[in-house]
């Protein structure tokens, strides 16, 4: 994963260097602009990249060493400092906006139409009105996702995500969140807010936690030495690591109750039972050694004795040409590794596959759930062959087809299923609705796959389908019919770039294909809604206000409030340097 970082350097690099100003036709011209005019992007604008970056940072630098840190500490003249004071801001109260009806969230969204012109004073007063409840503020964002410079480098149109969170005294929170769009200025010897529009915005408050953390209590932890830790905490330092290990859910004893299953790959595996009075005990796993705990693990039957097998993404062994990921059954009440069951073959000499997505269905309508296992990167992975943005040097897939018994045979390559992508998820479903279940391979560093299943089991990829013609670095999918219509949709959580969206619109260098490219490169998470009238997917994440989630992982459509609407949840973040001034991932 860490090679994901290459995408935005060699996107960066391709950029880079570009020198001049050029025109942007999204607006017309105007003239002198009237203090409620909306906002219009300049026609005209620096794109040496290298000297917007630098000035970007510097004005960065002193909005987030004026504003944003007055905000943070309550200290409202350091706010004030970092304003201009001929300062206009558009800019919601607290109690304007619209409610949104919820029985467990407080939620109000406000719109850019009407709000009145503020001046720094009164722009001041309304952001202490939003907080004056908190007992503190506990979060700040200020991030451009644009940055247009003015040939005279004195003053620079941005676009930004904003936030402002705190705790009430309840114990609930407030989340404020808005795109802003403004003109920095440089006043004096320094940078400053000029002006600042809200294009959209919401206020999110509970007033009670809706989670408790329980992890010290339940004893949801590794048992790890402190020189572990630490060699780890040198591993991300170094920005060595990739994906550490997983979590499963299931009911392994069928008491009704949920249990975990925790990885670290090549480390250990941890089974948390759950004791169904609010507690979890551990137990017994078939995983008997370090080298044996694979990045995740699926519990499912797959051999119809009503008793689910439990399989590894861990590859147990290479001999020669042939390898074999992990799986262990139940036999007389005893758990034992079936050695022979996932038997492949791979290419003379190559090794360390890394598998990242383990996906059953019946692929054949035999009566047999069959085993899509997606593989990342395997030795041969990442050489000169890499590319950031289409990669084909990933690692080839395996289709294991079942015939009963535990006896598999792989077949990817002769059911249709082909190609070396870097795969870290999948998930069958009908996505023609013809009848038949197909597949839809998620693939980092370049467009996702969609297979589809001609009922017996072949496949053939759906070239130029809406759901695989953008290149993305997709990490992960959730299917639903979210919205309750009949219809799926489609999520996958990818990466979003502020860095990206800044530079990407500078290039003058560079084809428009390309230019789009890198826009949904930098994009985001997508979401794509079927319409069986017209039989089209609409990608429709910015519609949505679902794109921008960070670095995201891991997604999932849920009822976290038990009110029958599914919800999004999308993990994020990457890694924390030990040093405060080297850069997470």
């Amino acid at each position: 994963m860490s090679r994901r970082i290459v995408a935005a350097v060699v996107l960066a690099a391709t950029l880079a260097g570009v020198t001049g100003v050029v025109l942007w036709r999204r607006g017309p011209r105007t003239g002198p602009r009237l203090p409620q005019e909306p906002l219009t992007r300049p026609r005209v604008f620096v794109t040496d990249i290298d000297r917007s970056e630098e000035l970007h940072d510097k004005a960065t630098s002193a909005v987030k060493s004026t504003l944003v840190k007055g905000l943070r500490e309550g200290d409202w003249a350091l706010a004030a400092s970092g304003l201009t004071d001929d300062f206009s801001g558009h800019f919601p109260a607290p109690d304007a906006g619209t409610i949104v009806p919820d029985h467990e969230l407080g939620l109000r969204t406000y719109a850019p139409q009407g709000l009145p012109a503020l001046g720094k004073d009164a722009f001041l007063a309304v952001l202490r009105s939003h907080c004056s409840a908190w007992s503190h503020i506990e979060r700040t964002t200020w991030r451009t996702f644009e940055f247009l410079l003015d040939p005279s480098e004195k003053s620079a149109y941005v676009r930004l995500h904003f936030q402002l969170a705190g705790p009430v005294p309840a114990g609930g929170r407030s989340d404020l969140q808005m795109v802003l769009e403004g003109r920095l200025a440089v006043d004096g010897e320094r940078w400053k807010v000029r002006e600042l529009r809200m294009v959209e915005g919401c206020l999110v408050s509970n007033p009670r936690p809706p989670f408790r953390d329980i992890t010290d209590a339940m004893g949801f932890h590794f048992n790890e030495s402190e020189e572990n830790r630490k060699n780890a905490q040198e591993i991300i330092n170094a920005r060595a690591i990739k994906t550490a290990g997983g979590l499963s859910c299931m009911d392994w004893n069928r008491d009704g109750f949920p249990d975990l299953l925790a990885t670290m790959a090549n480390r250990q595996a941890v089974l948390f039972l759950n004791d169904g009075a609010g507690g979890f005990v551990r137990a017994e796993l078939p995983v008997k050694k370090p080298e044996e705990a694979g990045y995740t693990f699926l519990y499912v039957d797959l051999d119809n004795d009503g008793q689910e097998e439990l399989v590894s993404t861990q590859i147990l062994g290479y001999e020669g040409t042939t390898a074999r990921l992990a799986m262990y059954t139940r036999r007389n009440g005893e758990w034992v590794p079936v050695p022979d069951a996932l038997k492949f073959q791979v290419k003379s000499g190559v090794r360390a596959l890394m598998v990242q997505s383990l996906s059953p269905c019946d692929v054949d309508g035999n009566g047999y759930l069959d085993l899509f296992v997606g593989v990342y990167s395997n030795s041969e992975s990442g050489h000169e062959k890499f590319n950031a943005i289409t990669a084909t040097d990933g690692a080839d897939s395996l289709l294991f087809m079942n015939a009963g018994g535990l006896k598999f045979s792989e077949e990817s390559d002769e059911r249709g299923i082909t190609g070396t992508r870097y795969v870290l998820a999948s998930q069958f479903f009908d996505l023609d609705l013809d009848g038949h279940t197909d597949l839809f391979q998620c693939n980092d560093f370049g467009p996702n796959f969609v297979w589809l299943n001609d009922g017996a089991g072949h496949f053939r990829e759906a070239k130029g389908h809406r759901l695989g013609t953008d290149p993305a670095y997709t990490m992960g999918v959730t299917i639903a019919d979210w919205d309750n219509t009949g219809e799926w949709s489609v999520y996958v959580s990818n990466m979003y770039s502020h860095a990206g969206n800044r530079i990407v619109p500078l290039a003058t260098g560079i084809s428009g294909s390309m230019k789009d490219i890198g826009l949904v490169l930098s994009h985001g998470n997508q979401m794509f809604e079927h319409d069986s009238k017209t039989g089209e997917w609409k990608e429709t994440s910015t519609q949505r206000g679902v794109a921008w989630a960070d670095w995201a992982w891991a997604c999932d459509f849920m009822d976290f409030d038990n009110d029958g609407d599914k919800d999004l949840f999308v993990t994020n973040g990457y890694t924390s340097n030990t040093s405060k001034d080297a850069p997470d991932w």
